[in-house]
């Protein structure tokens, strides 16, 4: 059984205590940046999400910037440069969105990441389509723009013939000549509008249009019985059927690319809104676990600053006891010691009845006594 009135004992006991908190001390700062570091490290992939989203979000103005340029363009290369651009926005959002969801731990983000991705995908499938229906759409004005060149010119043959000085109702089928002129021209701008602002309600203007052309040319050739007249309107209607059935393939590729553009809209919207929404989550989360770990780090400070103050206390205890407890009574005993080599066996042994130097004055006795022996 240990006897903690040894000095021996009492000594190993403070330095077991000095030990036993300097473990203390090393255990808490190697589990306190255990902990900071796991902190750290969910800051650090939720910073990388928010990088990778926000980079998303800037290729995603790119793409929009692309899909735009393809909608107005004039020309079919002008189509192909707003594909090329595209394709390249989109590969490198696909490429940021990926990294993010490299980075991205918990399951909600990254199956609204794996969204975005999948909804991106549908908005530049949209925007091919549009891109061809753009490539039709201006074949179909080159079309337009050719009749309507034709019409001007058999419109101006039409007027100069010599039709026209044998006939009575002149000034009248003049007249109804011109509105017809002006009703093509209205159409061509009708479908011009169309295609630029994609207003549907243009539509039935469009095709009430046509149905007044078609009536003033049947009123221009019911005013005379002239066959010649008749060849010159039946020459026109040809040219303005022709005009016609081009005009209705705009309506449909016009009413197609704004179908297309109201899709490709509302898809692009909603991934904006994801992007954004994860943005807002991320920054949380990592406000979050910086915030943790300087909690933790100021937990690990706050323990071993008191454990710190544990083991000084005990550092300074055990000064004060071996300098009480052991200096002075050895110093003591050495002088007792002395006497009783210069024969004074009657010497009074300091501390023999105190339990700190019971281990002392044991010694002391059993030498002497062994030494008086011999």
């Amino acid at each position: 059984m240990i006897k903690f009135n040894r000095i021996g004992n009492k000594l190993g006991l403070a330095g077991a205590v000095g030990i036993l908190l300097s473990i203390g001390m090393v255990a808490n700062q190697m589990m306190s940046e255990a902990e900071v570091d796991a902190a750290n490290q969910r800051a650090a992939r939720a910073q990388r999400v928010i990088d990778g989203v926000m980079a998303g979000q800037l290729e995603l103005r790119q793409v929009q910037l692309a899909a735009r340029n393809i909608q107005l363009a004039r020309k079919p290369s002008d189509v192909d440069q707003g594909l090329t651009d595209l394709r390249s926005a989109t590969a490198s959002q696909t490429k940021e969105i990926e990294a993010a969801l490299t980075s991205a731990q918990r399951q909600e983000t990254k199956e609204r990441l794996t969204e975005v991705k999948s909804l991106m995908e549908f908005y530049t499938s949209g925007v091919e389509d549009l891109a061809k229906a753009q490539k039709t759409s201006l074949e179909e004005v080159e079309k337009r723009n050719t009749i309507s060149g034709e019409w001007y010119r058999a419109f101006q043959i039409a007027l100069n013939s010599s039709v026209f000085a044998r006939i009575e109702a002149r000034e009248e089928v003049e007249g109804l000549f011109y509105q017809a002129d002006a009703k093509v021209n209205a159409l061509r701008a009708l479908v011009w509008r169309l295609g630029a602002t994609g207003d549907t309600k243009l539509v039935q203007t469009i095709a009430h249009s046509k149905t007044q052309l078609a009536s003033l040319l049947k009123q221009t050739r019911d005013k005379t019985d002239d066959k010649k007249l008749h060849e010159l309107v039946d020459g026109l209607g040809a040219i303005i059927n022709r005009f016609l059935g081009v005009t209705d393939d705009s309506v449909t590729t016009d009413s197609l690319k704004t179908d297309i553009v109201r899709r490709s809209t509302k898809l692009v919207e909603e991934a904006g809104t994801l992007m954004e929404t994860q943005v807002g989550i991320s920054q949380k989360n990592a406000k979050a676990s910086r915030e943790e770990a300087a909690a933790e780090v100021a937990k690990a400070n706050q323990i071993n600053l008191a454990l710190a103050v544990v083991v000084v206390v005990a550092l300074i205890a055990s000064m004060i006891f071996s300098f009480f407890g052991i200096s002075r009574p050895m110093t003591r005993l050495n002088g007792a010691l002395g006497e009783m080599a210069g024969g004074n066996l009657e010497v009074v042994i300091p501390g023999a009845g105190h339990f700190v130097q019971q281990d002392a004055t044991d010694l002391v006795n059993r030498t002497m006594k062994a030494w008086l022996a011999r």
